[in-house]
Order: C-alpha cells, then structure tokens, then sequence
C-alpha cells in the first residue's frame, strides 16, 4: 500500500490491525511521523449498514494500544 511505503523522513502508516466485536468490525492503522515515532493513527468502522472513519491526531503515549482504545470505544458508540 502507498500510504505505508514512503520515503525516509516522510509519514506513513503502520500495519493494519482488526478488531471484531459484538457490534461491529474496526480496521485501524498506527500512524508514524517521518522519524519514526506514534503520532496517531486512523481507524475505518462498520456495524450493519453504518461506517465511519476516525482520524485520530498527537501522540498521548508511545503506546499503541490507545489508537484501539479509541476505535473500540467508537465502534461501540456506532453499534449502538
């Protein structure tokens, strides 16, 4: 994927991630700034016939595991 072969120096993102739940399916993606380090991530949801996509922007922790928090928590916000 483009989006994460880029060029030294340069944003990308990371591997893709899939978390199923009860409510619905999340795809989400770590972001790294171009030297490397966590500075968010995107996540693209679906429960049923509703979508939606969460950009999620800073770095609260070096962590990854807050950019699945954050799509766990919106995915049940849209299940429901």
């Amino acid at each position: 994927m483009p989006c994460q072969e880029q060029a030294p120096g340069h944003w990308y993102y990371g591997a893709a991630h899939t978390l199923n739940v009860t409510g619905g399916t999340a795809h989400w993606y770590p972001a790294y700034n171009g030297d490397g380090t966590v500075s968010g991530g995107v996540a693209v949801l679906r429960s049923g016939t509703r979508v939606a996509v969460v950009e999620l922007t800073g770095r609260p922790t070096d962590a990854l595991t807050y950019v699945e928090r954050i799509a766990t928590a919106a995915l049940e916000r849209l299940s429901s």
